[in-house]
């Protein structure tokens, strides 16, 4: 394993914008506020209810939405879709109102769910619950009853200060089982078990960690984000090493069944990234939480901190997997060879095409496939929408040209770094987000700067593609590892 220290894009940041002019400024309508509200009971006949509702909490009337977006999902522990509703437009709702705006009755199988109701403009709540069946009867899930005990002495909660949110030295913590390491204030305490920390251990406030290996159909948020809480803000995160998202969000306390909305708890930033591991999809949440909006805004340097020092294990490109009786894969022209899997196979195509300007710099292209795909790439006729897709598992491609013609045929990449195998320096590339990042392995010829052999890695992070192949994912790397020039 090789430790690649990457620097995240700072997350958070507080901006403010003054606009001076002579003209004055003309006020604008304060933002509705509006919070979703969803509980869910199980009535005598054993028919599960859900009431969709919506509350004003501004201290405005809200004119109603026609172009609303409402949409409410029940999903399994699996992640399978069990209900859905959607609720096109909203009517008005008077400051501090609720509107009860659809009762969902349908029938549920004991074992746990995850209810989202929201919009796209306001936010969403997310309320888990769990079904089990007792003496022939479906019940909720519910806590113990409580034990009544002398009231306990509460001690004051340490105050924020600045010594506090602006620490001066920071430690490095490493959390081995998610190949993560990134730094934390240096006085910080742990509260094991858990990967949180805290300036003391009856602080409200904490930084935190998780991680987890996302089994299809199950998604990122569903998986990491908090239950009970509701996403005030959301916004798209370009990382060095993985792409997500980041959320802001207003965390309740647990309510009685059937009773109104709890009280917020806390507000968290959370900041959720995939990458493909290995052949797994894993998510990874780093992570702020404080009681009130003051003290979050203080312990945002610290979150940020913690993901600009962040860096993660890559899994070298070389391999301890035996290739000495692979075929090999040569080119006389321009000096180069690589091996690849018995089981494989590899095809020439067409470099230059109709269309293609005079002074396209790409030369040459093969791919590498496992054999059993051979047929996907010998199709004729229509194309067939139930036919596996023709992407090989791996492209080698020849550029000859500047690096100006070299930039015409790939995009400038969204992250990159420099490895050495057998010896010569690569540069490996990534361009996309999210679930979808092609690689490439881009190695400079030693005896002609305008000769580039770029490897084209199609699946290892795209996350359906390498969840469905993860024996050909292994594999990409190994193959890249035995590349060579020859003298």
């Amino acid at each position: 394993m090789m430790r690649t220290r990457n620097v995240l894009y700072t997350l958070l940041g507080i901006a403010l914008l003054l606009l001076v002019g002579c003209a004055r400024p003309v006020e604008q309508p304060p933002a509705p506020r509006l919070r979703f509200i969803a509980p869910v009971t199980l009535d005598a006949d054993q028919e599960f209810r859900v009431n969709l509702g919506v509350q004003n909490i501004a201290a405005q009337d809200f004119a109603g939405d026609d172009r609303f977006g409402g949409q409410m999902e029940i999903r399994d522990a699996s992640g399978d879709l069990r209900a859905s509703a959607e609720v096109v437009t909203l009517r008005s709702i008077a400051a501090g109102d609720t509107a009860w705006i659809v009762e969902w009755r349908g029938a549920l199988s004991p074992g746990d769910y995850r209810l989202t109701w929201g919009a796209d403009k306001y936010g969403f709540v997310t309320v888990a619950a769990a079904v089990v069946e007792r003496n022939g009867r479906l019940y909720l899930a519910e806590e113990a009853p409580a034990v009544v005990e002398p009231p306990a002495v509460v001690e004051p909660r340490p105050v924020l200060t600045p010594e506090t949110a602006t620490p001066t030295a920071y430690r490095l913590v490493e959390i081995p089982e998610a190949g993560m390491c990134f730094e934390i204030p240096a006085g910080w305490v742990q509260l094991t078990p858990e990967t949180v920390w805290t300036p003391e251990d009856n602080h409200d406030l904490r930084i935190g960690f998780t991680w987890t290996t996302l089994e299809p159909p199950v998604e990122l948020e569903a998986a990491l984000l908090p239950d009970h809480a509701q996403i005030v803000a959301s916004e798209p995160l370009a990382l060095g090493w993985g792409d997500g998202r980041s959320f802001t969000l207003e965390v309740y306390r647990t309510a009685a069944p059937g009773g109104e909305q709890a009280p917020v708890e806390a507000l968290e930033i959370h900041a959720l990234v995939t990458l493909s591991v290995d052949g797994e999809r894993r998510g990874f949440d780093f992570y702020a939480s404080a009681s009130t909006a003051e003290q979050l805004a203080e312990i945002g340097p610290i979150l940020t901190h913690a993901l600009e020092t962040a860096a993660f294990d890559q899994p070298d490109v070389s391999s301890e997997l035996d290739t000495a009786g692979w075929p090999v894969f040569g080119d006389e022209t321009y000096g180069f060879q690589l091996a690849y899997p018995e089981g494989w196979t590899h095809k020439d195509l067409a470099a230059q095409g109709g269309g293609m300007p005079e002074d396209w710099p790409v030369e040459r292209v093969v791919i590498f496939f496992p054999q059993d795909w051979a047929g996907r790439f010998e199709r004729s006729g229509p194309p067939d929408p139930n036919a596996p897709p023709a992407i090989p598992a791996l492209s080698l491609e020849v550029c000859v040209g500047s690096e100006t013609q070299f930039r015409r045929a790939y995009v400038e990449p969204s992250y990159s770094e420099t490895l050495t195998i057998n010896g010569v320096e690569l540069v490996r590339e990534e361009s996309g987000s999210g679930e979808y990042v092609t690689v490439l392995y881009v190695f400079q010829s030693p005896v002609d700067p305008e000769v580039r052999v770029v490897l084209v890695d199609n699946f290892s992070k795209f996350a359906n593609r390498a969840a469905e192949n993860p024996e050909v994912v292994e594999l990409i790397p190994v193959v890249v590892g035995t590349f060579g020039f020859v003298q």
